[in-house]
């Protein structure tokens, strides 16, 4: 079924349009705390969280996110196992694939980009400031599809 043109949103035109994000983590802590951090920010949605990459699939084929928040350093070393497996699914408009990190170390970029990472953020970013990154990647990634929920949504 094609998409009502008012989903289809210039986001230069709507910087108040909603970013929906999934966030994957294997570390419940820190999945947690990077959930809360992002709730914070009016201009994310956070609309689904995993800890491991089945999780994560089954949340962005049935969530239908914007970008999906990676945490590439795992306890299993398997986190760019995950960003290849997101960043293959069959889905019509796939969302970013983001790297999401306290620090990036050194040739941590090159792998995750090769995996099918779309960018990297850093976690000690304020909210605000990841916002702003996460909007300049679907901007480069989606560039002609933000969600927005009903309530942003003007449809006439």
């Amino acid at each position: 079924m094609p998409m009502p043109v008012c989903d289809l949103i210039d986001m230069d035109s709507n910087n108040d349009a909603r970013i929906r994000l999934v966030v994957v983590d294997d570390n419940d802590v820190a999945r947690s705390q990077s959930v809360a951090r992002l709730r914070k920010h009016p201009q994310l949605e956070v609309v689904g969280d995993a800890g491991d990459c089945w999780e994560a699939a089954q949340l962005t084929r049935s969530t239908h996110p914007d970008i999906v928040l990676i945490e590439i350093r795992r306890l299993d070393k398997r986190g760019l196992d995950v960003v290849a497996e997101l960043s293959s699914l069959d889905m019509g408009n796939r969302p970013a694939i983001v790297a999401y990190l306290e620090i990036l170390h050194r040739g941590e970029w090159p792998d995750a980009r090769a995996a099918g990472a779309d960018d990297v953020v850093l976690k000690e970013m304020p909210p605000e400031g990841v916002a702003r990154e996460l909007r300049r990647i679907v901007q480069r990634v989606r560039p002609t599809h933000l969600s927005v929920d009903a309530e942003t949504r003007d449809c006439g």
